[in-house]
């Protein structure tokens, strides 16, 4: 739905000002605690008497898409967990990555050295990022990769034409497979305060630790460099158990301790250890899937989008992680563009959202807007104005007295270019914003109002006589 606003103040004075002037306000921004699609008219023929009047809405068609080809690797975060939303199902997280030897002095191992243990060490990240439930304890599980991790190129699937604008080249993502073992490799079970969590530390298969050890301590050629001991051990991935309840961001510099003891010369033991970090971060991945059978949601994919005849009234919902994305097309737009003598002043969309009903499920902290075409390929994105930066939407939270949380994007310079040829048959994608549509799990259920998402377009601008 599209309003054109208006503001409280002295109309009488106003009118006076601009009768004399070439160019007339026709809607002018309101400021009021209620929402009304009401506008001021100000009518020459009438002399100087003005009323509000309600405007014609335009039709906003809405969808849920859900996006191609997310890139998942080099995001900086291990993303692990499983959280659950009552309105669109759970969604989880696996973390894949390499492991490689700090440094190749591998000889200084005592020859009278035993093994000890071998354990995985992740720590939150700067962030502590959190979603879901953290009231319960948590257990990840570990396993040993038994496939390379690859890069994917879109290209030889689709070809240059259907690759979305966030996909840069060959990449890893969100939705791809890495062969793994079945037999657990390490577990651990935590409690999730990320404030208080200073680590999580993950005993490792004590067998394979031991191999490891002994490896080291022969200096076999399995680990004489890094590129020998990436053929002999493949990686690791850290995924949730299947009660977890909560998704959690780690630091991708993980590390890996091979601890042993060595007689000290005094009649005691001393200790000694051997470090393993992440090998290549272009490799570390988060593999993100989702759960949304007995949902309205359950038949939403990729290849499937679902239309407003399709939801039947259920809310739109916009999801880091997955890609669902809110679709909007505003076809009365580009001919209200066309109108002749008119100066657009201020363009803004605000897209309210149910919030504050369970604060472990926050909405995301910025939305943005991308500009897809027919086939749904994002192919731009709405800038701000002036500095050409990326157009983000600030979440404002709602209150108690019953005003909704809402994004607001200014539209000035993307309503100027929709009628340019490129832009033909174009929508909007309203999604995450690109610092955490890769790597975080958060959703906005879009509110409603009459049966329709609430989402609107204030409109203010000077019409020319």
């Amino acid at each position: 739905m599209i309003t054109f606003a208006s503001q409280s103040v002295n109309m009488r004075q106003i009118f006076q000002r601009l009768k004399s002037n070439i160019a007339f306000v026709v809607a002018i921004p309101l400021l009021i605690a209620c929402d009304k699609d009401l506008s001021v008219s100000l009518d020459q023929s009438s002399g100087e008497e003005m009323g509000l009047v309600a405007v014609d809405t335009m039709t906003i068609e809405s969808s849920l898409v859900e996006l191609p080809f997310l890139p998942a690797q080099a995001t900086e975060r291990l993303l692990i967990g499983k959280a659950t939303d009552p309105v669109v199902g759970s969604i989880e997280s696996e973390t894949y990555f390499r492991i490689a030897l700090e440094n190749t002095s591998v000889g200084d191992i005592p020859e009278d050295a035993r093994y000890d243990s071998i354990n995985l060490i992740i720590r939150p990240d700067r962030s502590k990022y959190v979603y879901g439930d953290t009231t319960q304890k948590q257990t990840f599980l570990v396993h040993r990769l038994i496939e390379d991790i690859k890069l994917v190129d879109p290209k030889e699937d689709i070809g240059n034409y259907e690759i979305p604008n966030y996909v840069e080249g060959p990449s890893v993502f969100t939705d791809q497979e890495t062969a793994y073992q079945a037999d657990i490799f390490g577990q651990a079970t935590f409690s999730p305060k990320m404030n208080s969590l200073d680590s999580v530390n993950i005993k490792l298969d004590q067998d394979w630790g031991e191999e490891l050890f002994t490896l080291l301590q022969d200096q076999s050629y399995q680990v004489a460099n890094n590129e020998e001991f990436l053929k002999y051990f493949k990686g690791l991935v850290i995924r949730p158990h299947e009660d977890n309840s909560v998704v959690l961001g780690f630091n991708d510099t993980v590390q890996v301790e091979l601890n042993y003891s060595y007689p000290d010369g005094s009649g005691f033991y001393a200790q000694g250890s051997k470090q393993l970090v992440l090998a290549n971060k272009e490799l570390q991945y988060n593999k993100i899937s989702y759960d949304r059978t007995a949902t309205p949601y359950q038949e939403l994919s990729v290849e499937r989008e679902l239309t407003a005849a399709d939801l039947q009234g259920e809310p739109l919902f916009i999801q880091s992680g997955s890609g669902v994305v809110a679709k909007l097309k505003i076809p009365a737009l580009n001919e209200f563009m066309y109108t002749p003598d008119i100066s657009i002043n201020k363009v803004e969309l605000i897209v309210e959202v149910e919030d504050g009903k369970n604060k472990a499920l926050p909405p995301p902290n910025n939305l943005m807007l991308l500009i897809a075409n027919e086939n749904n390929n994002p192919f731009s994105v709405v800038r701000s104005p002036f500095v050409n930066n990326v157009e983000e939407a600030v979440y404002r939270a709602g209150d108690s007295q019953g005003k909704k949380g809402r994004y607001v994007f200014n539209l000035i310079d993307y309503v100027k270019s929709i009628n340019n040829k490129e832009m033909y048959g174009h929508s909007l994608m309203i999604t995450t914003s690109t610092s955490s549509l890769f790597h975080s799990t958060n959703t906005a259920v879009i509110a409603k109002e009459n049966g329709r998402p609430k989402i609107k377009l204030n409109i203010v601008y000077t019409k020319f006589q």
